[in-house]
């Protein structure tokens, strides 16, 4: 009872303190009371003083009632002028806690996706700036700034991009960009460097998100082309051919040729650990072998191999699936 009282007495005095300082401004010069842009401002600053006694207690954000509680017991240290400014101020601290509550309620709504392995990998869609600009200070990108971050939301508007923040055992770890054709554009860990996934992690991304192609090095560095060569992959184990220090593994169909090399050393390994293996991919294109540009093993390394080594140009050049 007490506090309501002195605030309805704080109240009073401000508001008389407002009028009093109202009647005395410059009048019109027709004698019709004071001008227009005072009279509205007066308006606006009581109608603000009534916000800022109503979100003192009732405003869920702590920022907020901060504010308002602040301003309140500085009532009578400001003139009309000072008080005004501050009032603007308020204005502007509770309109950004109702942006904030805004793109809370718009994130929610995003799609989450988690999987359980060695380590807890989890996706969520980035729906907000607020998130998209807060992966990116975590990260080092260009998105922390408020007006990339709006662009590149703007694209999941106007062309249905989608962007994805990847976390693991609750860190954030990396951006995944994918275009509207379920193309991956870009893959971004900490400062731009290529994100490192395992072979399973990068097998479960691919395929939760009905990925159908990847220009980013995440996914060929561990061996991930395609839902199909995936599962070829995991589904066999093609005899090892060893050349020196190294031994390479081949999986090849008519008009495409996969390729894993790790150390000679792994030959007789139960089980091959496609996580740290050396990854290549060719495709036949217009009668010629066409390289990927992520490839750990080059044409002209293949040929090589090719001219040294019989068993090798015999798992090259057979047709297996």
């Amino acid at each position: 009872m007490y506090q309501l009282m002195t605030d309805d007495i704080r109240i009073k005095r401000t508001v008389d303190r407002i009028h009093r300082e109202y009647e005395s401004k410059p009048q019109n010069r027709d004698g019709r009371g004071v001008k227009s842009s005072i009279r509205t401002e007066v308006t606006k600053s009581l109608n603000s003083l009534n916000r800022v006694f109503h979100h003192k207690d009732k405003q869920p954000d702590p920022q907020v009632r901060h504010r308002a509680n602040k301003l309140i017991r500085s009532l009578f240290h400001w003139n009309f002028m000072d008080l005004s400014k501050e009032l603007s101020k308020f204005r502007s601290v509770l309109y950004m806690s109702g942006l904030r509550r805004n793109e809370k309620i718009r994130q929610a709504e995003a799609r989450v996706l988690s999987f359980h392995g060695k380590s807890v990998l989890e996706l969520e869609e980035v729906l907000t700036t607020s998130l998209m600009q807060k992966v990116g200070k975590r990260l080092q990108l260009c998105v922390a700034n408020l007006t990339v971050a709006r662009d590149y939301l703007n694209e999941r508007i106007d062309y249905g991009t989608e962007y994805w923040v990847v976390r693991r055992n609750n860190v954030t770890i990396g951006l995944v960009e994918i275009d509207s054709d379920k193309i991956v554009h870009e893959c971004n860990a900490l400062e731009n460097a290529c994100l490192q996934l395992t072979h399973e992690e990068a097998v479960q991304v691919w395929e939760s998100l009905e990925v159908k192609d990847s220009y980013v090095e995440t996914f060929a560095q561990v061996g991930v082309y395609s839902s199909i060569w995936s599962n070829r992959i995991r589904s066999s184990r093609p005899s090892p051919v060893v050349i020196g220090s190294k031994c390479h593994y081949v999986w090849r169909t008519r008009r495409e040729i996969v390729l894993a090399t790790t150390d000679s050393k792994y030959q007789f390994a139960e089980r091959i650990d496609h996580s740290n293996m050396g990854w290549s991919h060719f495709q036949l294109l217009d009668k010629s072998w066409e390289e990927d540009r992520h490839n750990h093993i080059g044409l002209g390394e293949i040929l090589d191999l090719v001219t040294r080594s019989l068993p090798f140009q015999i798992a090259i050049t057979s047709i297996r699936y």
